[in-house]
């Protein structure tokens, strides 16, 4: 027979030969065994015979705050020996090491397992928060071209910022593919898709009196007309 002792231990005794055994808070433990069998009775006492070690206390920096999206930044996890990321909606495994550099463009949710030098592991559940203002859209409203965007401006002329457009709207003075570029109150900022402006006017009419000839004047018969210049169009006589 067996009868073990397992201080602070769960359970706290058992009668099994090989017991299974489990420790919740690190530190030293004591154990101690009596058995006996037809021929008589022993026992040992073993002081802090248990070493429970911690669990890796895991944690992750970020090389800035909330970063902007598109923009690259390192995340970098400390209180283990060895890490496995994990993309925390498909669960899939997409790098193992202490840093990894990534660019995103929308929030990400990711566990990091690490494990310590013994083969402990332990895990935490991590976001990383992406800033970016709401993409703007440019309406052309009369003469002007108009941001959907509250604030933070700078537009551009076929990629070139244009001196001065900093406002919600611009009247163009050139035609071209205009875009606007739209910041944040972190400084993050976000491009509307190009819009094609074309320029458009009228010209005054042609004066043809200089080319087109009438007689015979006055007359109260046939009336000629003889134009010169390669005008065509319609003629009304009232």
């Amino acid at each position: 027979s067996w009868l073990w002792q397992f201080e602070g231990g769960s359970p706290s005794s058992s009668t099994a030969q090989h017991p299974f055994v489990q420790w919740n808070s690190p530190g030293f433990y004591d154990v101690s065994l009596a058995s006996g069998n037809a021929f008589g009775n022993d026992g040992i006492n073993a002081p802090n015979f248990i070493e429970v070690v911690p669990l890796p206390n895991i944690n992750v920096s970020i090389t800035q705050g909330n970063p902007c999206g598109g923009q690259s930044f390192t995340l970098t996890a400390s209180g283990a020996n060895s890490y496995e990321w994990y993309d925390q909606r498909s669960g899939t495994l997409v790098f193992e090491g202490p840093s990894l550099s990534v660019t995103l463009y929308e929030d990400w949710e990711f566990t990091v397992l690490g494990r310590n030098s013994l083969g402990c592991e332990s895990e935490e559940q991590f976001v990383v928060n992406i800033s970016s203002p709401p993409t703007p859209t440019i309406t052309l409203q009369g003469n002007q071209l108009v941001s959907s965007a509250a604030n933070g401006y700078q537009w551009y002329l076929n990629g070139a910022p244009i001196a001065g457009a900093t406002q919600q709207s611009i009247t163009p003075q050139n035609p071209g593919n205009y875009i606007v570029e739209v910041f944040g109150p972190d400084g993050c900022a976000a491009l509307s898709q190009p819009f094609q402006y074309n320029l458009t006017g009228t010209s005054a009419p042609e004066d043809i009196s200089a080319t087109m000839k009438a007689f015979p004047n006055p007359t109260t018969g046939a009336l000629q007309l003889e134009m010169n210049n390669g005008i065509s169009g319609e003629l009304t006589v009232v």
